[in-house]
């Protein structure tokens, strides 16, 4: 198995590839390295979700329908250059191409590297790992970071759950909340703030349970409270708190993946 990516850093990545077989290798090299991502299937697709939500990196097929990587990656340098709160996404060339003369077109397209199909490991491991995400600067007017997730907490609760249901089906069920708690959260902040918010209080309350099934006591508690601001129809704070449950999970991600491998060594 492939060493893990430089200390599981909390990349918050995103994959624009319009087949399905390239796509699920990505997902795949990506999760034996540590990471997981959101996907998209053009790249028309890939400048909504840079708009709708900020990505540190993103897998950027070249030639795709609707508007190919090169093109795509034009909007997405427009858009963040002028916008102060979202981060320069280190966007990374996927294709198969390996004619001389591609990697510089890529560059000059405004892409960060490049690397060629199929994927391999190694070669996406070491993409990654230029593409650290620096500490944040809080300024003394700034929101405290949200309390993380119990590290105690999550194994005493995933030990009770491996001797119920076994290591394998634990493993199971953390890879179905990695997959799909990302949509679940993008789903959430589209919501929150707005007129749908029996969706947004069904979403709060799916999150809660499955969040405290892995001991994440911490996000169960702010996903409660999301539940009953909804309930409520009190939107002032809802986009922070949207907010507050994705960091928590980028923080929470490494911690479940770790504890699936001790579980189930390689």
């Amino acid at each position: 198995m492939a060493a893990p990516a430089s200390s599981y850093s909390p990349l918050r990545i995103l994959i624009a590839e319009d087949n399905e077989v390239n796509r699920r290798l990505a997902l795949l090299l990506l999760n034996r390295l540590g990471y997981t991502a959101d996907v998209v299937v053009n790249g028309r697709e890939a400048v909504e979700a840079i708009r709708a939500r900020p990505y540190d990196v993103v897998l950027m097929d070249c030639h795709m329908p609707e508007l190919d990587g090169y093109a795509a990656t034009g909007e997405i340098r427009a858009f963040t250059k002028d916008v102060v709160d979202r981060p320069r996404p280190r966007i990374i060339a996927v294709t198969a191409a390996a004619m001389s003369g591609d990697r510089e077109k890529c560059l000059a397209a405004g892409m960060d590297d490049y690397v060629t199909k199929p994927v391999k490991a190694d070669a996406l491991r070491a993409a990654l790992e230029l593409a650290t995400v620096p500490p944040p600067s809080v300024p003394t007017t700034a929101t405290p970071e949200v309390e993380t997730d119990s590290e105690r907490e999550l194994r005493e609760t995933t030990d009770t759950l491996a001797a119920e249901l076994g290591p394998d089906s634990v493993r199971e069920l953390v890879d179905a909340y990695l997959a799909d708690t990302p949509e679940r959260l993008k789903e959430m902040a589209a919501l929150a703030g707005g007129d749908d918010q029996v969706t947004l209080r069904r979403l709060a309350h799916s999150l809660k349970g499955t969040s405290t099934l892995f001991g994440l006591n911490r996000t169960g508690t702010v996903a409660a409270t999301l539940e009953k601001l909804a309930a409520a129809g009190e939107k002032t704070e809802q986009v922070r708190m949207v907010q507050d449950l994705d960091r928590l999970f980028q923080s929470s991600c490494p911690l479940l993946q770790h504890r699936v491998r001790e579980l189930i060594p390689a």
